[in-house]
């Protein structure tokens, strides 16, 4: 597989998961679309972007970006472990809604899955191909409760030994 390839995996019970077909990058669920900050101004109309950016506090880092497409709100997460962990942690974040409307979200002990969506195939900060592959092997595990594997402690606990053993 090549990194800048248009990938698709799918879950055990058939659901699709590939980068968002309209942009060519991003982690869309629902009206919502995931992006890594590389990758913000393919996806935000530029206006709506650089009067959101001027709210944060000054000195913010931030590695994602939640763009909803309902409302144009956007959510600049940071991420410490981005680069590194296989699947990041999602940190302190700053939501702003139009009219420049802040909102700090403390740490929620979540992590992000498929960090390969997120960027395009030209990402250097970690191994698209690498990340890829990973998704596709926990991904054919079977029996994975998807609607818990979101938060840090499940996944470490339930699905990581399971991603262990099945690995050499």
């Amino acid at each position: 597989m090549s990194p800048a390839a248009d990938c698709t995996l799918f879950t055990e019970k058939g659901s699709r998961i590939t980068r968002d077909s309209r942009y060519k990058v991003g982690k869309r669920m629902g009206r919502v679309i995931y992006i890594h900050k590389n990758y913000m101004s393919d996806v935000v109309p530029e206006k709506t972007l650089k009067a959101a950016l001027l709210c944060l506090p000054h000195g913010f880092r931030f590695e994602v970006v939640k763009y909803d497409l309902s409302n144009q709100c956007l959510s600049f997460i940071s991420s410490s472990d981005w680069n590194e962990a296989d699947e990041p942690t999602v940190g302190e974040a700053y939501r702003v809604r139009r009219g420049g409307h802040l909102k700090r979200i403390p740490p929620s002990g979540k992590i992000y899955h498929h960090k390969w969506l997120f960027v395009k195939g030209d990402y250097e900060g970690f191994n698209v191909e690498e990340s890829f592959e990973r998704s596709r092997r926990w991904l054919a595990l079977s029996n994975v409760d998807m609607s818990r594997i979101g938060s840090a402690e499940f996944w470490n606990t339930h699905v990581v030994p399971r991603l262990c053993s099945k690995v050499g």
